[in-house]
């Protein structure tokens, strides 16, 4: 394969979207995204952190130094990103779920009961000049920690990482992209 900086991916900027599991998800890179997708707004420069990784078990035997067999035994698909805007939909996302009450003059946010899990589905969309990605988790969970560090001069950020779900006959994720000269049907 020859060298091709066209290959190259600068996420310059995208959009974060989740909505309950079970929600349509869109067909394309550039298609519509069902009403039911609440886009989370500003994320930190870091962006969003996109990871498949499978679990690799190394079998030995007595007689090599090197494994004889390696089995990939699991896998898990997680996307990690830090909200930077504070409303009902960032700290649904942050949490897991959770209701927004009336509370005398102001708001009160509780989160989801405890050992309840909350399905969502998840969409990326990131641009890079005329190229567009999606990445589509259709059923993931939340699985970070609700930790946010509140001082007088950073950004409180809510950190949110979600955990694909796999379901028989349905891709944990996918990628549709625009950019039809690098990705071809081989």
């Amino acid at each position: 394969m020859a060298k091709d900086t066209a290959q190259t991916r600068v996420a310059g900027t995208g959009s974060v979207y989740m909505a309950p599991a079970g929600t349509t998800l869109p067909s394309s890179y550039n298609g519509p995204i069902n009403a039911s997708f609440i886009e989370l707004g500003y994320t930190d420069e870091d962006g969003v952190t996109f990871t498949d990784s499978p679990t690799i078990d190394r079998k030995g035997a007595w007689q090599s130094f090197y494994p004889v067999r390696i089995i990939e035994t699991a896998r898990m698909a997680k996307a990690a990103f830090n909200l930077e805007q504070w409303n009902t939909n960032t700290l649904r996302a942050a949490s897991g779920g959770g209701t927004v009450t009336t509370a005398g003059s102001g708001a009160k946010f509780a989160p989801h009961a405890a050992g309840t899990i909350t399905e969502w589905s998840l969409v990326i969309d990131i641009t890079d000049g005329s190229i567009t990605d999606r990445y589509v988790v259709p059923t993931c969970i939340v699985v970070s920690d609700l930790e946010t560090n509140l001082n007088r001069s950073d950004l409180a950020v809510l950190p949110v990482e979600l955990e694909a779900i796999g379901e028989a006959g349905v891709d944990p994720w996918y990628l549709f992209t625009s950019d039809t000269t690098s990705f071809t049907n081989t």
